[in-house]
């Protein structure tokens, strides 16, 4: 398509020696307003990812562009020359666009020859992903002081969830209670367990660490001919916190061929070959930097991020379906169905 006067004035606020020749809407991502970009340049036709950071689910989207600049400078000065992230400046030499309206805007070199699953396939893909966020991690375990901000508060406080639930099921219409007293009663019975990751780090039994928040194998850049990873993108979510989140995140969303909302959930089964080549993918990418105490927590984070999940669908299920978008009625209740479904299968293969 031609660009928009809008585009064109933003596109055109980028230090980028060439010419605006076309832009589409880019599909690629959910939560932000992404287009792909074409300049004609002197050197030849390049391309780029031009997103808007979406202020309804980041209410400081400032802050967000802080940890993505942070994050991308500082891998781009540890590890040069490998493929990352970097962020194209603007005219005015700043690392992203601030409209007047506080619209935060940013511009990416689209990475060619590679490609994303919305899904996993198949053990290598399993593998390469846990490799790239747990290298993803190792690059950022030595990342100075301060701390990254924390754009979403409370963002894999399991407890804090089900408290939000148990507040949301009191009002909720009772035959809507009726339907889901099972599901319920399965999350209030593991209520102890779900604070476990929590604790620990706030005890300081687990190091703080530079998370991603949003580890499934969608925000993996694979090389179209090898299946090699290449890349981890979508640093929004990029905030301080456990690296079992994301190993957690790994194992809920990569553990399984079964759909986000399968209906008949006896085709939703945990796929040990799968978790095992996250194991090791994963720890293949950390190296040495995991302490004993996340080794011996590996297993159990699994099931605490499925159920945590599992928690925020049934939620939104009892509430009206206000931050899920559905494409059915009952569809969020399936949702959360599948990931406690997900959840007592990788509970069971921990063993606990």
């Amino acid at each position: 398509m031609l660009p928009t006067p809008e585009l064109q004035t933003v596109a055109q606020s980028f230090l980028v020696d060439g010419d605006l020749v076309g832009a589409d809407i880019w599909t690629g991502g959910h939560i932000n307003d992404s287009f792909l970009l074409e300049f004609h340049c002197p050197d030849g036709r390049k391309r780029f990812l031009l997103q808007k950071v979406n202020g309804g689910v980041f209410p400081e989207p400032s802050k967000v562009m802080e940890n993505v600049q942070r994050v991308t400078e500082f891998v781009s000065v540890r590890a040069p020359g490998l493929a990352f992230l970097h962020l194209i400046p603007t005219k005015q030499n700043e690392a992203w666009l601030e409209t007047p309206e506080g619209d935060c805007w940013r511009l990416y070199p689209f990475m060619g020859e590679t490609t994303a699953l919305l899904e996993v396939e198949n053990e290598r893909q399993a593998h390469a992903a846990a490799f790239a966020f747990g290298h993803f991690a190792r690059l950022l375990a030595d990342l100075p002081n301060p701390p990254l901000h924390e754009v979403l508060p409370g963002f894999h406080d399991t407890l804090a969830r089900i408290r939000t639930l148990e507040a949301i099921a009191t009002k909720a219409d009772s035959q809507l209670l009726l339907e889901v007293e099972d599901d319920l009663s399965y999350i209030l019975e593991h209520k102890d367990v779900a604070g476990t990751l929590m604790a620990h780090l706030e005890s300081g039994d687990l190091p703080q660490r530079v998370v991603h928040n949003d580890a499934k194998i969608s925000n993996v850049l694979l090389d179209s001919k090898t299946g090699e990873a290449v890349c981890v993108v979508d640093l929004d979510t990029v905030m301080p916190g456990t690296s079992l989140f994301d190993y957690g995140d790994m194992l809920r969303s990569m553990c399984s061929f079964a759909k986000e909302d399968e209906q008949a959930l006896e085709q939703v089964q945990v796929n040990s070959s799968l978790c095992s080549a996250i194991h090791r993918g994963y720890l293949e990418g950390v190296g040495s930097m995991f302490t004993e105490k996340e080794k011996e927590l590996m297993p159990i984070s699994g099931f605490i991020i499925a159920l945590e999940l599992g928690v925020r669908f049934l939620t939104d299920h009892l509430n009206g379906n206000r931050y899920f978008n559905i494409n059915r009625p009952g569809q969020n209740l399936d949702r959360a169905r599948v990931q406690l479904k997900l959840a007592k299968g990788l509970k069971a293969l921990a063993g606990s």
